[in-house]
């Protein structure tokens, strides 16, 4: 793969702060004389009633489908040499296209399943299963087909959004906290952006407007704008990002005025496919970086993939810049980008394959499953062919020291900054979403419902004490050879 000519130099490296709610940021409740005032206004708050709030993640490992609202696949240390160690059982075949999983504070494995026996959803529960295994904890039936993957409030509470334009929020205990109609004049909604807030809150991205709702369930304020897709990010101080079709970067939130920062692509038809309808930035932007960095710290950017220009772009949020990161891939872009601590970056290709860009500057693989069929060595040995894409490809996780979590159908593998890539396991059908919940620890969640947890076999060497009789020295890379967990012991 080649990087384009207008790369400017290597990004500098992120400290370890926790984004995309990874860790145990924890949960700030105050008592504030709070209330709702009319919407669009800049002031919410009514000195006469008291509120308590929550803020931050909850201590939830894993508040959304790709970690946190940035949507940056942030993942913690990845195994070196994964082993399977545990497998649950959903009670029914968890949804592929928004069933999870998300990892609670108190080692929960939050699932939605389909109880209905048809692949439309007629039946859909949202389901917690205690991660080391056991019977479900709590099992809340929704009702209706959903239109985005659920998400963890700070407060603990799931949201869910169906179709129909409703917001439930489900308590842990599986009670229905409450249901707020969301669109009152539109019969559906097919898809909508979904994402948990700093402040403890909520917004939702529906078709031509972004609704913003405190924890419970109260519409705070609301936006009229087209995203497609409906994607949202979020920023560190609350505000949303989306991009509409021709690739403009709106960032919105309560009480302020919507804004553009920046556009992807160029304004042309080719990139945009403003003809076509295709939208610039199919999947949405990630979003990587701090508002305000220190020396060290990388400065705050929306990443978008344009999957018809085969371009990955950047753009500061500060000044509204755009950077092209990687172009000219050698099989097509297939997934959302990911972004590490360390400013790696990854997107998944067709044939569950992987590519992207370290923070030194280096190419990323590409790599392949070790034991699939290659796609890399087929297109290498026969020129032009049909790629077998399986429409399973799962977007990649990163970790702070490089290393990428990958695959699809074909099987799921971990590629490490030394060049070797491990196979971590695979499912008897599609993949639904993988979750990274602790050093050393994955989850996987499967179509037929299989919920698998996989650690490092690798141990620590114990801390140096301060006369060390012996030397002991750290593993620096992962073996060449594959390490399937599928059968691995307890």
């Amino acid at each position: 793969m080649r990087r384009p000519s207008e790369s400017s130099s290597s990004l500098q490296t992120l400290s370890l702060l926790k984004l995309g709610g990874l860790g145990a940021l924890g949960v700030l409740a105050f008592t504030a004389l709070t209330a709702l005032a009319p919407l669009s206004e800049a002031d919410l708050l009514d000195p006469t009633v008291a509120q308590t709030i929550a803020i931050g993640d909850g201590g939830a490992a894993w508040t959304t489908t790709r970690g946190g609202p940035t949507r940056a696949g942030v993942a913690q240390m990845l195994p070196l040499l994964p082993m399977r160690k545990s497998t649950m059982l959903a009670p029914a075949p968890i949804v592929s296209s928004f069933g999870g999983p998300l990892v609670t504070a108190n080692g929960g494995v939050i699932v939605v399943i389909n109880k209905g026996g048809s692949s439309a959803g007629t039946e859909l529960y949202l389901d917690e299963l205690p991660l080391e295994g056991g019977k479900p904890r709590a099992e809340t039936r929704i009702g209706d087909t959903i239109a985005a993957s659920p998400i963890l409030l700070a407060s603990g509470v799931r949201v869910v959004v169906t179709q129909r334009g409703h917001a439930l929020g489900i308590e842990g205990s599986g009670t229905v906290r409450f249901d707020t109609d969301l669109a009152p004049t539109n019969k559906s909604v097919a898809k909508v952006g979904l994402a948990p807030l700093p402040g403890g809150g909520f917004s939702v991205a529906l078709t031509d407007e972004i609704v913003e709702l405190d924890g419970a369930g109260t519409i705070v304020d609301r936006v009229r704008i087209s995203l497609s897709p409906t994607a949202l990010s979020v920023r560190e101080n609350g505000e949303v990002l989306g991009v509409t079709v021709s690739g403009d970067l709106y960032a919105w939130r309560a009480g302020r005025a919507l804004h553009l920062i920046g556009t992807f692509g160029e304004k042309n038809a080719a990139s945009t496919g403003v003809f076509t309808g295709v939208a610039v930035c199919p999947d949405g932007p990630i979003l990587d970086g701090v508002t305000n960095p220190l020396p060290g710290q990388r400065k705050e950017r929306a990443i978008c993939a344009l999957q018809l220009a085969q371009i990955v772009e950047q753009i500061d949020l500060a000044t509204g810049a755009r950077r092209a990161l990687l172009a000219k891939p050698l099989l097509p872009f297939h997934t959302l980008p990911a972004v590490g601590l360390g400013g790696d970056l990854a997107i998944g290709s067709a044939g569950a394959t992987v590519v992207g860009l370290a923070i030194t500057g280096m190419d990323i693989g590409p790599f392949d499953v070790p034991g699939s069929v290659s796609a890399l060595g087929l297109f290498k040995d026969a020129g032009v062919i049909t790629i077998p894409t399986g429409g399973n490809d799962i977007s990649p996780l990163v970790d702070p020291s490089g290393a990428v979590l990958f695959g699809g159908s074909e099987g799921l593998a971990i590629a490490q900054p030394s060049g070797s890539a491990v196979t971590l396991g695979r499912c008897s059908g599609e993949v639904v979403g993988v979750a990274s919940v602790a050093p050393g620890k994955v989850v996987v969640a499967c179509r037929d419902g299989r919920i698998d947890v996989y650690v490092d076999t690798v141990v620590a060497p114990p801390k140096p004490s301060a006369t060390p009789s012996t030397p002991t020295s750290t593993p620096t890379s992962a073996p060449t050879l594959p390490i399937t967990g599928g059968d691995a012991g307890p």
